[in-house]
């Protein structure tokens, strides 16, 4: 054998200097293979749609909860506003209760010293209350309070307690239009007992 021409020295020479360029470029440990990049984007994808998932019921669920929320901080509102209403009522009021335009019930306390008649506006988004014969004043609550809720069911009835006092009781269901969400509340008021 001839010195230098040796396997190893002929595995040199035979390939050309082009290829010994790539395959240390192909070596070289500084980048990414193809299949590590396709795995990594692959598990980046699922885990964000899990995130994505669980982010968005979360998100769901505060929607119902603020709308529940709403629902029970208006009710609140306008039950109060009919109770002050029906306590400033003299005790020898008398009530009458009917079907308003709109579905729901109206109340009329009259007495000797005022006369009140409580309903729902027709767009259910407050109170019509008036004192007859002047017009009725429109009391609202605010939509940004609100958030959107609604009347949707106003009902009244008397009922007669012992010593001869009577009770008025309101029944308010509030709904929620973009959720559905529905409130039912109901109070009991002393006719003319501040």
């Amino acid at each position: 054998m001839r010195k230098g021409w040796n396997c190893i020295d002929m595995k040199k020479r035979a390939m050309p200097p082009r290829f010994t360029v790539l395959n240390r470029k192909i070596r070289n440990k500084k980048g990414y293979t193809l299949a590590e990049v396709t795995v990594t984007l692959a598990l980046t994808m699922v885990l964000a749609g899990a995130a994505f998932f669980f982010l968005e019921r979360g998100l769901a669920l505060y929607g119902r909860i603020q709308a529940a929320a709403d629902a029970v901080s208006v009710s609140d509102m306008v039950l109060s506003r009919i109770s002050g209403e029906i306590k400033r009522a003299g005790t020898d009021s008398e009530a009458e209760i009917g079907g308003g335009e709109n579905g729901c019930q109206y109340l009329v306390l009259s007495g000797p010293a005022r006369t009140v008649r409580i309903e729902a506006s027709a767009d259910r988004e407050g109170l019509l209350i008036g004192w007859p014969p002047q017009e009725q004043k429109r009391w609202s609550f605010d939509s940004v309070i609100s958030g959107g809720c609604r009347i949707q069911n106003l009902s009244f009835s008397v009922l007669e307690k012992e010593e001869g006092k009577r009770i008025i009781q309101i029944c308010l269901v509030i709904r929620h239009p973009e959720t559905g969400f529905s409130f039912r509340r109901v109070r009991n008021v002393e006719l003319g007992q501040n």
